[in-house]
C-alpha cells in the first residue's frame, strides 16, 4: 500500500510538468533519486535544449534556484529583451510558480533542468546571477564561449555537434573580432577584407572558441594550398532542423559567415553531405 501511494506522489508531480518552459516532460515510473539528486559537476547537461560546457559545477542557492558555475575560460554571453549584451561567468536556474504556494523545486533527469509542481503552475527560467542582469534569457539570445578552445579549421573528424551554433552578437566580442583578423593577415595577406576579395570565396567551417562559423576561403590565396590538404577546410552548410524554410548564410564580421534562421525554428550549420 506504501508503494503505491508513493507511486501516485510521483505521477502527481510529474503530469503537473507539462507548463515547463524548455523541459522535458516527466512521465510515471522514475526513481526518485534518480529525479532528484543534481549532480555536483555536470557531464552531458543540458539548459534548455542548449548544451552546458561539461565540468560545470552546480551550487544550490535554495530549493528553487541553482548557481551553474562554468568551467575557467567559458563565459556565457547574452544579449537581453533590452538590446544590453553582457557576459559572466555563471547561469542561474531559477523555478518560479504562479497560483501556488509550495513546491517549484529544481530538479535533474537524464541531463536536463525541470521544476516539480507548485498546486499552479511551475516554469523553469535562465538568467545571469548577478543583481543587474537577472532577466530571463531566451534561446536565441546565449551562447557559452571557451576561449581556450582556440580557432582551427573543421576536418571530416570533428565532432560539430559538439560545437556551438553562432549568433549576430558573436562577432561583438572583441576577442572574436581579433582572431578574424589574425586569420585574414594570414590568408588574405590584410586584415581588412572587402566584399571582391571573398566574393568567390568556399565556405568551409571553423572553429572558433567553441563556435562553428564558416571562413570564406579564397582559392587565389598563396597560402590556401599548403595549408589545407584534401581531408582539411570541410565546405559547410546551413539546415533547417525544425520549422519552415530560412536558415541561410549570414555574413557577420571581415565577411565570416553564421546561419540565420527566418522562419526555422532550429537552425543549424553542419557539414555539407556534397
Amino acid at each position: 500500500m506504501k508503494n503505491l501511494l508513493f507511486l501516485f506522489f510521483l505521477v502527481c508531480i510529474f503530469g503537473a510538468c507539462s507548463n515547463l518552459q524548455d523541459s522535458q516532460k516527466m512521465t510515471e515510473g522514475f526513481a526518485a533519486s534518480e529525479v532528484f539528486e543534481v549532480p555536483k559537476v555536470l557531464i552531458g547537461a543540458k539548459l534548455g535544449n542548449i548544451p552546458l560546457p561539461d565540468h560545470t559545477i552546480v551550487k544550490y542557492m535554495d530549493e528553487w534556484s541553482v548557481q551553474l558555475q562554468l568551467p575557467e575560460h567559458v563565459y556565457v554571453y547574452v544579449e537581453d529583451e533590452n538590446g544590453e549584451f553582457y557576459s559572466a561567468s555563471s547561469v542561474c536556474y531559477t523555478c518560479d510558480c504562479s497560483g501556488g504556494d509550495t513546491g517549484c523545486n529544481v530538479l535533474y533527469y537524464q541531463g536536463s533542468f525541470a521544476c516539480s509542481e507548485c498546486g499552479g503552475s511551475c516554469t523553469g527560467q535562465r538568467s545571469a546571477c548577478d543583481e543587474d542582469h537577472q532577466r530571463n534569457i531566451s534561446n536565441d539570445r546565449f551562447l557559452f564561449v571557451d576561449f581556450s578552445a582556440g580557432t582551427q579549421f573543421i576536418d571530416n573528424n570533428t565532432d560539430t555537434k559538439k560545437l556551438y551554433t553562432a549568433t549576430s552578437f558573436f562577432f561583438d566580442i572583441p576577442e572574436v573580432q581579433q582572431a578574424i583578423k589574425t586569420l585574414h593577415e594570414k590568408y588574405y595577406g590584410t586584415t581588412d577584407v572587402d566584399e571582391f576579395m571573398i566574393q568567390n570565396a568556399r565556405i568551409v567551417g571553423l572553429n572558433i572558441f567553441g563556435v562553428l562559423v564558416g571562413y570564406p576561403m579564397s582559392e587565389k590565396t598563396s597560402d590556401f594550398a599548403r595549408s589545407m590538404d584534401s581531408d582539411d577546410g570541410v565546405s559547410i552548410a546551413c539546415s533547417c532542423m525544425s520549422g519552415s524554410s530560412g536558415c541561410k548564410y549570414k555574413k557577420g564580421f571581415g565577411g565570416v559567415h553564421y546561419c540565420e534562421g527566418g522562419s526555422c525554428t532550429s537552425c543549424r550549420m553542419e557539414v555539407d553531405s556534397e
